[in-house]
């Protein structure tokens, strides 16, 4: 004879342990929503002009910066903030980073006209210095930033940079390039992104890229010293002066992940598999 009592027991159990399991599968779903979804930031901008002029006026002498401050109290938030402070550079290329833009403001004022006290009221060197910080790209576990200088002392001509950080959201660390390149297969990549360039630039194969004007100690691009992520691929950008005379400017190259995921790690690879989502407008 069946025990009603040992039956309504069981089912009861058997309704709890579902409904455990459900509970526990939507908990799971909701702490792996995209970061995109989650992340809050603001732009912030500082900008100090020595005349209060426009800086797309002409001859304008000011500082600008602007970069995103991430308003979360997560670790990643905070490591988010902390990449963004070590990407802010000094105007004057000193030190390892401009940790408080409004004082790098104040000190760029106060230092242009105390030169220009100095020199004479004739002294009209132009002085800029401008600095934007961004997202370039979000994975499920990964976030692109890059930053973009423009600078002009008075020299002969003004500087341009650009750099980018590949950040871990699980660690909140930048990426170094042997956590995502295999060390094994450089020399392969290199020629791989030669094959691309010189696709992309419609060079010739039997065109010596010195010839063009480059500056390369082997027939093949090395791998740069900047490289960011895109939702479509890795960036590679060679600063000025890096392979090519001033004058050549920058270069930058978009290389599809299709095209290079023989060369990265596969643990980078694992990273990058869900596919890009999107940025918060």
């Amino acid at each position: 004879m069946i025990n009603r009592r040992t039956v309504s027991s069981h089912i009861s159990l058997f309704i709890g342990l579902t409904t455990y399991f459900i509970l526990s599968c939507e908990e799971k779903k909701k702490n792996t929503i995209p970061f995109a979804e989650r992340m809050v930031y603001a732009d912030s901008s500082v900008l100090v002009s020595i005349d209060q002029c426009h800086p797309d006026s002409g001859g304008c002498n000011y500082i600008k910066y602007d970069w995103p401050y991430f308003h979360g109290n997560s670790t990643l938030d905070r490591s988010l903030n902390q990449a963004v402070r070590s990407m802010l550079a000094h105007w004057d290329a000193e030190g390892q980073g401009a940790a408080n833009p409004y004082q790098e403001g104040e000190r760029f004022k106060s230092e242009y006209l105390s030169l220009q006290k100095a020199m004479g009221a004739d002294w009209q060197e132009n002085w800029y210095f401008q600095q934007s910080v961004g997202l370039s790209a979000e994975f499920n576990s990964l976030i692109g930033m890059y930053t973009e200088i423009q600078r002009s002392l008075g020299g002969a001509h003004p500087s341009y940079q650009r750099r980018y950080l590949i950040v871990s959201k699980e660690s909140g660390m930048a990426l170094k390039q042997y956590e995502m390149i295999d060390s094994l297969k450089v020399d392969q990549l290199c020629q791989k992104v030669t094959e691309l360039f010189r696709m992309q630039k419609q060079i010739p194969d039997e065109q010596a890229l010195a010839d063009l004007g480059y500056s390369l100690s082997s027939p093949y691009l090395p791998l740069p010293d900047a490289i960011g992520l895109d939702p479509e691929g890795l960036v590679f950008y060679y600063q000025p002066y890096s392979i090519a005379p001033y004058a050549m400017g920058d270069t930058e190259l978009l290389i599809p992940f299709a095209q290079i995921k023989n060369f990265l790690l596969p643990s980078f690879q694992k990273l990058i598999s869900d596919g890009p989502v999107a940025l918060p407008s």
